[in-house]
Order: C-alpha cells, then sequence, then structure tokens
C-alpha cells in the first residue's frame, strides 16, 4: 500500500473479497502512518553524513532519478570520502524549510561549516591556534607538525520531493567558498569538498577551485 500520499495518523483500511460465486467477505484493519524523517531532519542526516565519510550514508537521500546527473554527483562524493579526505567535522546553523504538503514539496536554506583534511595532505609545524608558522619563524622545539584544517562554507537551498520511500533531495543549488578564498556557484555543486575528487561525466562540474598553497 502506497501512504506517502497520506497525512500521518491512524486509519482503518477495508478489504472486501468476492469470489467467482458472488460471496462477499469483509475484513477491517488497523494502519498507523508515521510521519518518516522530514527535510529539515534529513539535512542533520547529510552532516552525519560528511562527518562519518560514509558515501552510502550521505547519497541514501538524494532522488536517483530526478537529481540532474546522479551518477556523476555520486562518483565524486564516493571518490571525494574515500580517496582524498582523512577527516571532516561539520557546523550547521538552524535549517529554514517550507513545505508544501499538497504538492508533496519541500525547499530547505541551510549554512554549513566545514573543517576537513585529506589524506595526502602534509604535515606541518603550527601554532597555538592551528596555523603554521610564517615564512621565516621557527617554530618551536616543543612544536608537533600536524595537518592544519581546511575551511569551507557552504550556504545551499535544498529541494526534496516526495515520493513512495519518503522525502528525496532532487536538487542542490549552493554558493560554495573553498580554501584560498575561491568560491563557485551553481546546481548540484554540493561542497567544496567535492572538488578533492575526479569527475568524469562532464554534466556536473565544479570551476576554479583550488586548495592553499602547500596542500
Amino acid at each position: 500500500i502506497n501512504t506517502s500520499l497520506l497525512t500521518p495518523g491512524d486509519y482503518v483500511i477495508q478489504l472486501d473479497v468476492i469470489n467467482s460465486r458472488g460471496q462477499a467477505v469483509t475484513q477491517r484493519y488497523s494502519l498507523t502512518v508515521e510521519p518518516g524523517i522530514q527535510p529539515a531532519e534529513i539535512i542533520r542526516e547529510l552532516a552525519t553524513g560528511y562527518e562519518s565519510l560514509q558515501p552510502n550514508q550521505f547519497l541514501k537521500y538524494f532522488d536517483e532519478e530526478k537529481f540532474r546527473n546522479y551518477s556523476g554527483f555520486a562518483a565524486a562524493i564516493e571518490d571525494s570520502f574515500r580517496s582524498q579526505l582523512e577527516t571532516v567535522r561539520v557546523f550547521q546553523r538552524p535549517v529554514n524549510c517550507t513545505v508544501s504538503e499538497e504538492q508533496d514539496q519541500a525547499a530547505c536554506q541551510a549554512d554549513f561549516e566545514l573543517q576537513f583534511t585529506k589524506k595526502e595532505q602534509p604535515t606541518e609545524f603550527l601554532d597555538a591556534n592551528g596555523n603554521p608558522f610564517p615564512p621565516g619563524v621557527a617554530a618551536p622545539a616543543d612544536a608537533v607538525a600536524a595537518k592544519r584544517l581546511l575551511t569551507g562554507t557552504e550556504r545551499s537551498t535544498i529541494r526534496f520531493e516526495r515520493v513512495d520511500k519518503g522525502w528525496k533531495i532532487t536538487d542542490y543549488a549552493a554558493h560554495v567558498s573553498c580554501p584560498g578564498g575561491d568560491q563557485v556557484s551553481g546546481v548540484n555543486v554540493g561542497s567544496c569538498i567535492l572538488a578533492l575528487g575526479s569527475f568524469s561525466s562532464p554534466g556536473f562540474q565544479i570551476i576554479n577551485v583550488q586548495p592553499p598553497p602547500g596542500t
């Protein structure tokens, strides 16, 4: 039974069966429709997917048919999460969502700050604030080499449609600021960390995104 168009609540379903001889049997069943995960909650789950670096956990909320060039997007996520990124932390402001129950559509505004390190990123001697010492300034004898955190921000408009399996993301428009001060805007660009992945499909592009020198 497709319950995606039913509002959450308790229902009674009546089943009528009539055989070839015209004999009828009626049976009633109780049905409870749960609200399911809502768009604002899905965005919080996306943040969790970022931090866990588990592609499947992140991608399960996207509509594979309606999301433009899903295959290219998924390949970039897979490559970035498994091959490029070492750690990710996500800081998220409260999400603002507008939901149209009649049209089974929703749009959410979300702001993220991403702090991450890369697997191939070299270690550096960092000061107490996590910044490398300027050229010509010697690090103290007790300084420890570590990877500095790269920081990016993302302001996104995320659109959803409700299907049989609940709410799915169909469009992801973002303005992204990445390490080194570069910026990119567009539809389905995702995050600046996707620029670390490989994009084999020409329908999915991020341009002019460079990590800071020395990384």
